[in-house]
């Protein structure tokens, strides 16, 4: 919750036991997590509230560079209403739900070589909801998405969303989805 921090695991693990709560959460601004690996259990139910991403981040101006995650009760990287923020170099592999999620009116976001890999759901997508604030002005450079049993790229409503030098193996749904949905996700 406080600003201006920055938390450099040095490549320590943090490993999550009860997926009801098992979020690292970001919700200050100027906050920088890096080199750090973020684990959870790979198999079990799907959930999906705030709790229940492994990282999620809600601040403005906060950057994740570096930071590995391996399981996830839900998404593995969530950005929800996140501004000006800066993901580099992230990992996500195995998670219950999206690889990396910027939804909720996130905006000015810069995604730089992300890495997913095995998701249950997409792997990397920006999305805007009818009854959320547009997500917009994202730009995503070099992702590689290997395996998903979703998209492997997705931009669904956003405004100046952009992705470059897109890499994807073994999705089950499209490789690259832009679109605009109807009921139930509006």
């Amino acid at each position: 919750r406080n600003n201006s921090v920055t938390v450099d695991g040095n490549g320590a693990t943090i490993n999550s036991i009860n997926d009801a709560t098992s979020s690292v959460q970001i919700t200050g601004d100027g906050v920088t997590l890096q080199n750090i690996n973020l684990t959870a259990a790979t198999e079990g139910l799907r959930y999906g509230s705030l709790d229940q991403h492994k990282l999620l981040v809600t601040g403005d101006h906060d950057t994740v560079r570096n930071v590995s995650v391996t399981g996830s009760a839900a998404a593995g990287i969530f950005a929800y209403g996140a501004s000006n923020f800066t993901f580099d170099h992230d990992t996500v592999r195995y998670t219950r739900a999206d690889g990396i999620h910027m939804t909720g009116g996130s905006h000015d976001g810069t995604v730089i070589n992300p890495s997913t890999a095995w998701t249950e759901d997409d792997a990397v997508v920006v999305v805007s909801y009818a009854d959320e604030p547009i997500s917009q002005n994202i730009v995503v450079t070099n992702p590689v998405v290997s395996g998903s049993d979703g998209r492997g790229i997705a931009v669904v409503g956003g405004n100046n969303v952009s992705f470059s030098n897109i890499s994807v193996w073994r999705t089950w749904a499209a490789v690259v989805d832009v679109a605009a949905e109807g009921a139930p996700w509006n």
